[in-house]
């Protein structure tokens, strides 16, 4: 799929961003929050352009769509503001894993360092 030193068509990512958001939509509807979702743990057919979310590991099921979890766990620098700062999350918390820039969130490398340490 990719060259070495060479880039994704634009229309190629946007592709794969609609995989990866009609995936958390999918688990997300059956009350599955991920809580590790990083670049690791999305999986890409080379063959057929098709994305696959993985490693359900650290993953919880909710009882009921607004309950919200407040465990610290997932990967520091993918995790979302309010998982590093010990504050309840919810399924939001895995969308915001999925578009930002590891360790991209304002104030992040106080929280990881706490997270982490």
């Amino acid at each position: 799929m990719k060259a070495a030193g060479k880039t994704f068509a634009g229309e190629v990512v946007v592709v794969w961003l609609m995989q990866l958001a009609s995936a958390l939509s999918y688990i997300h509807s059956r009350k599955i929050l991920h809580r590790d979702l990083k670049t690791q743990n999305v999986f890409l057919n080379a063959d057929t352009g098709v994305l696959r979310l993985g490693d359900f590991g650290l993953a919880r099921v909710l009882d009921r769509s607004h309950e919200l979890a407040t465990t610290v766990t997932g990967t520091p620098y993918y995790m979302s503001p309010e998982a590093l700062s010990n504050e309840p999350y919810s399924f939001k918390s895995d969308m915001v894993s999925a578009v930002q820039r590891p360790g991209a969130t304002s104030g992040s490398d106080r929280r990881v360092a706490r997270a982490a340490g």
